[in-house]
């Protein structure tokens, strides 16, 4: 993956994200249907910006 790419994960697919590079991985996710998504609120580190909230 490279700066700009997308990606598609089916639902029910393990899989893991890995920064491989020097800067910092800015990584945006849709999850659709919406819920899921929940559970990595409680990850250490997750940072979660309301609409329009820049980091």
């Amino acid at each position: 993956m490279s700066a700009g790419a997308c990606m598609y994960i089916p639902q029910a697919v393990y899989h893991s994200t890995l920064n491989t590079g020097r800067e910092t991985m800015r990584l945006i996710v849709v999850y659709s249907p919406a819920g899921s998504e929940r559970q990595l609120r409680d990850i250490p580190g997750v940072k979660v910006l309301a609409p329009g909230e820049s980091s």
